[in-house]
Formats: C-alpha cells, sequence, structure tokens
C-alpha cells in the first residue's frame, strides 16, 4: 500500500513536471484581462461599423430600428400618407418626386400590409444585404446598381418571398425595396 502511495505520488509529479506549472497568480487592484486569438473570419464592414457606432454611442443599423421605419412605413400606407412614405424611401434616381407622389399615391403601390410585417419582423432573416439577399439572382446587383450604392451600406430583412432592402445613410434607414411583404404571398411561410 506504501509503495502505491508513493508511485503515486511521483506519477503526479511526473505529470505536473511535464504539463508544465504555471505562474502563481499576482494580486492585482485591475481586472484581469484576457486575450483572445483574433478569428479567422473577418468581420464584415457593416458589423465593424455597427461596432464602432455602439461602442461611442452613435446611432447604428439594428433589425429595432429597421422594423420601427418599417412600421411607420406601413402605418403611412394604410392612412395614405403621402409625405410620411416620401420621408421613409430614399430619394429616387432620375425621377422627379412629383413621379413618385404620383406613383405613391395609387392605392397597393407598396407591397405591405401590418399582418405580414409583423411575421417579417419576428420569423425574418436580418443582416448585411449580401448575406441575406440570394447570391443567385441578379436582383442584389441591379438594385444596388438602380441606387448607386455600395453593399456595405444596406441591409436586409427577408422571409421568402418577401424582401426589404434598407440603405444605411450614418443615421437613419432609408427603404430601396419592399416586395411581397402582404398577407396573400407570406401566409405560406411556414412558422420556425
Amino acid at each position: 500500500m506504501k509503495t502505491l502511495a508513493i508511485s503515486f505520488f511521483l506519477i503526479s509529479i511526473a505529470v505536473v513536471a511535464c504539463a508544465g506549472h504555471p505562474e502563481p497568480v499576482q494580486p492585482t487592484d485591475s481586472p484581469r484581462v484576457v486575450e483572445l486569438a483574433p478569428s479567422p473570419i473577418s468581420p464584415t464592414p457593416q458589423l465593424t461599423a455597427t461596432r464602432a457606432a455602439a461602442s461611442t454611442g452613435e446611432a447604428r443599423p439594428t433589425k429595432g430600428a429597421a422594423a420601427d421605419l418599417l412600421v411607420k412605413l406601413c402605418t403611412a400606407v394604410e392612412k395614405h400618407d403621402v409625405d410620411t412614405i416620401l420621408g421613409c424611401w430614399r430619394t429616387f434616381p432620375e425621377i422627379s418626386e412629383a413621379q413618385v407622389r404620383q406613383m405613391f399615391a395609387r392605392e397597393n403601390a407598396i407591397e405591405i400590409d401590418r399582418e405580414a410585417l409583423d411575421k417579417l419582423i419576428k420569423l425574418g432573416e436580418w443582416g448585411p444585404i449580401s448575406e441575406v439577399y440570394p447570391s443567385s439572382g441578379a436582383n442584389l446587383s441591379n438594385l444596388l446598381g438602380y441606387w448607386k450604392l455600395d453593399a456595405s451600406q444596406c441591409w436586409a430583412l427577408r422571409l421568402a418571398p418577401a424582401e426589404v432592402a434598407l440603405h444605411w445613410n450614418g443615421k437613419v434607414f432609408q427603404v430601396i425595396e419592399c416586395d411581397d411583404l402582404h398577407k396573400p404571398r407570406l401566409r405560406r411561410a411556414r412558422e420556425r
């Protein structure tokens, strides 16, 4: 029995010697900072900008901010409030304000209703537009080309077939696309 205890003691010393003995912890008044190795996947420009803005307290693109804008847009569409609708959209290139007003004044000009919007906000995929929009279609490049925007400035909320694309101007979102966000199309979207 004594030899077994001595053998166990010698084995434990060998294990500690092979593993290396950690240095004793020195007491300090400051909290200990643990540095982690950088991630092998670099963050997207949008996420980097979001983190920087969050650390300075600036406005930043969030799903909540996008949802607020879309609820405001939906309410304006229900009330036929063209001025508010115009305020929610990015200024259209190469189209006069009068033409845009005329377009938005039409019944059902924007495919949106509250029930479908609530479902999109609850279940939809949110993130940078280049990650959310399907990469197989030409729609993304056509959309960004029409608005003359870089993908790093744009975010999206999607629950097929509904798609909402938003431009972040550094302070607020502006809608650049709102497709199939109405009851008949989203009724088929399954609950997760």
